[in-house]
């Protein structure tokens, strides 16, 4: 048997326990649920503001480094709000780029000038969600930022 042949051979065969193990844990290869690995690379966020609803809505606002704003690094800040917030039902988090922004946020409505709604609309990149009664987690990545999205993607986890 040559060397190739054998190659595949053993890969075929890594790949068929793979699949195995993962349908054994109920996790189909093609379904769209994305397993986290221990130790993976994570997105470091400052938690600007926090609080609770009275319906129970665990809300944040979050600020992450503009660095970290294309689709790999919102994928990967989706997948790990999933994670850390496995024991809340309802779960809002809004994500920002721009610490300003967010001072901005705080402001009522009616009291922001047009070019402080603009900075903020600009500095929003993203929208976790997690709904009561759902086992599905989602996360909006707004890339450019909501006042001018260049691309928009919705993750479902």
């Amino acid at each position: 048997m040559s060397l190739t042949k054998a190659g595949r051979i053993m890969g075929a065969l890594l790949l068929a326990a793979l699949t195995r193990g993962l349908l054994l844990r109920g996790i189909a290869p093609h379904s769209p649920t994305f397993l986290t690995i221990p130790g993976a690379p994570r997105i470091s966020y400052e938690i600007a503001q926090e609080w609770q609803t009275p319906s129970g809505c665990h809300c944040k606002i979050v600020v992450i480094d503009p660095k970290q704003v294309h689709f790999k690094g919102l994928k990967l800040l989706g997948e790990q709000l999933k994670d850390e917030n496995t024991q809340d039902s309802f779960v809002l988090v809004e994500v920002y780029d721009n610490l300003d922004a967010v001072k901005t946020w705080r402001k009522s409505l009616n009291k922001r000038t047009r070019a402080e709604q603009n900075v903020l609309v600009m500095h929003h990149v993203g929208k976790y969600m997690k709904k009561p009664g759902s086992t599905i987690n989602e996360f909006t990545a707004y890339l450019g930022g909501f006042g001018k999205v260049l691309l928009y993607q919705t993750f479902t986890y």
